[in-house]
């Protein structure tokens, strides 16, 4: 149910994928107006997700087994606000901010996963793409779609100028994030300001938007 198959060249691009994925559909799961068959919808790739990361996870030092374990109970009882409130804590997000219905701070908390699971494993990941001549295509799945959904629901809340091309802008977004996670790789960008320089891509694109 996870609505769409994805081709990886590599796990740890498998694993950010879905969690952003998994970090966009808490948070739809969280708010007051998913209900019925909305909320099956969003419990449903939920449930595809942690079942995905389930084998990832040991792998990973970050949110770590425990955590992660007691995530998939949450949602197993059907807890389903608690389980989005303590998936907020897992991701470094603030519970308000996993339950907020504005576009572009969903669009920092996308950004903000990508630049979570780099930093997660930073010597294997700067090892990894320091070497990879198609760093362009670090992000080739995603989170294009996720950040022009983004766009697509401040063009609709009137937050943005109706004649935005949402595509494009989007892509903008992703060009940016890619650059940023270059500048890391090399060294030119510390962690603290990988994370800032990345949200602010997110912002620049949006100021555009509403001009």
């Amino acid at each position: 149910m996870a609505e769409r198959q994805h081709a990886y060249n590599s796990l740890w691009q498998a694993r950010g994928d879905a969690w952003c994925r998994l970090d966009e559909a808490a948070d739809r799961l969280a708010r007051p107006t998913t209900t019925g068959a909305l909320k099956d919808k969003y419990v449903g790739i939920c449930r595809d997700l942690l079942q995905q990361l389930t084998p990832l996870e040991p792998y990973w030092a970050y949110p770590g087994t425990p955590q992660f374990a007691r995530l998939q109970r949450l949602f197993t009882a059907g807890s389903y606000d608690k389980f989005a409130i303590e998936w907020g804590y897992s991701t470094g997000n603030q519970p308000q901010q996993a339950t907020s219905d504005d576009p572009q701070e969903r669009a920092r908390r996308i950004v903000d996963a990508v630049v979570r699971i780099l930093r997660s494993d930073a010597a294997v990941f700067r090892a990894l793409l320091s070497g990879w001549s198609k760093g362009g295509h670090v992000l080739a799945q995603d989170p294009t779609n996720a950040l022009i959904q983004c766009l697509q629901d401040a063009a609709d809340a009137g937050h943005i100028r109706a004649d935005v091309n949402l595509r494009r802008y989007g892509e903008v977004m992703s060009a940016g994030l890619i650059g940023t996670i270059q500048q890391w790789t090399a060294g030119l960008l510390g962690d603290r300001a990988f994370g800032t320089r990345a949200r602010a891509v997110v912002d620049v694109v949006f100021a555009a938007a509403k001009a």
